[in-house]
């Protein structure tokens, strides 16, 4: 019995359950096995680099926790920090339905692809994702294994062990070597809002924003945004016109906590300008003055259909610049007509499109 054997027949019951990831391995091993007995071989085993992007706060694998997997089933050391023979690259991200993907690229130590890998879940815990990668990885890995001739000094060894049976499923064809390696998909959400705000301008006042939530680096969600307040004038005497703009960052960690909905915590900061023009006064003019507030923002969105999803949220905006608006009276004497409130609460309705294409299955 060869050792491809030995450990393949031992995860046959992972092969029942994901069998997408039992190839022709198996057919291959059956055809080295021959060989073997037709001229004396050793097995040269072969050596990984892994890069894994993975967002640690999901519950996601680690690199470390999905190469101990990988040696496990392999039962011998695998990776190495350089100078190695296969470059395996990995990443998860969160699909529009609550669930996790998984992209597996290989390449040799010359660049050329050995073909990818795509696993896909609807689970909302990414955890379950370690198994079926791990398998995948370490199949790839025993495929480059080959073999060579024995040294003549080394007498062979015959083993005359019944051969165990195993499974054989078809799978989808990797990519073709040569072939480029796309880049592991990015998730980018487009959004727009409705919102509401009581003391950024007179009283409650009304709003909209649009914005883009993307992925920096592949692990820290973040959120631009502007928004744009109506205009709202005073009831007392001497009145103004209020209007505000506001742009800003903010990172916000998102958790599913099943397929049909999933939270952000968003932490960032705003900045834009506050606007005014006097009324009933017999000289009055447009002015702006600079405005900037911190803002905590609670999220809640949930999915209908591939690309789209409804959204609410609630948030507690900390003005940092509070401009003041004052008037002289005749007297000379100064009047307060409006400043922002020193705690502004928000909330908004909005609509999410994303344009991140679920991964295809296998």
């Amino acid at each position: 019995m060869t050792i491809q054997r030995r450990w393949l027949c031992r995860f046959a019951a992972c092969c029942a359950t994901a069998p997408f990831l039992c190839s022709r391995a198996v057919n291959a091993d059956v055809s080295q096995a021959d060989l073997t007995a037709q001229s004396p071989k050793v097995l040269v085993e072969r050596t990984a680099c892994l890069q894994w992007i993975a967002d640690a706060q999901s519950g996601c694998s680690t690199a470390e926790e999905i190469a101990a997997s990988v040696e496990s089933v392999l039962d011998r050391p695998v990776f190495v920090t350089d100078n190695c023979d296969i470059h395996v690259h990995g990443a998860l991200a969160q699909s529009t339905d609550g669930g996790w993907r998984a992209t597996l690229a290989f390449t040799t130590k010359d660049g050329q692809s050995l073909g990818m890998r795509h696993l896909e879940g609807s689970e909302a815990d990414c955890a379950f994702l370690r198994g079926p990668a791990s398998l995948a990885i370490a199949l790839m890995v025993e495929a480059t294994d080959k073999l060579a001739p024995l040294p003549e000094s080394v007498p062979p060894k015959t083993e005359m062990n019944t051969p165990t049976p195993c499974i054989s499923v078809p799978v989808t064809p990797m990519t073709k070597p040569g072939a480029s390696i796309p880049p592991v998909p990015i998730q980018r959400r487009a959004y727009a809002d409705l919102r509401g705000s009581y003391g950024l301008l007179p009283g409650a006042s009304l709003g909209g924003s649009v914005g883009l939530n993307a992925t920096l680096y592949g692990t820290l969600p973040s959120r631009l945004e502007s928004t744009l307040w109506l205009p709202k004038s005073t009831d007392a005497r001497p009145s103004g016109r209020f209007w505000a703009w506001h742009a800003g960052f903010a990172l916000c960690p998102r958790w599913s906590f099943s397929a049909s909905a999933q939270v952000a915590l968003c932490a960032g900061a705003q900045v834009g300008a506050v606007g005014a023009i006097g009324l009933g006064l017999d000289n009055s003019a447009a002015i702006q003055r600079p405005y900037a507030h911190a803002e905590a923002r609670f999220v809640l969105s949930i999915p209908f259909g591939r690309i789209l999803a409804l959204s609410a949220h609630v948030a507690l905006a900390i003005p940092l610049l509070r401009a003041q608006f004052v008037y002289f009276d005749p007297a000379g004497s100064e009047q307060d007509v409006h400043r922002p409130n020193p705690a502004i609460p928000m909330a908004g309705l909005g609509v999410i499109w994303s344009d991140a294409k679920p991964a295809p299955r296998i």
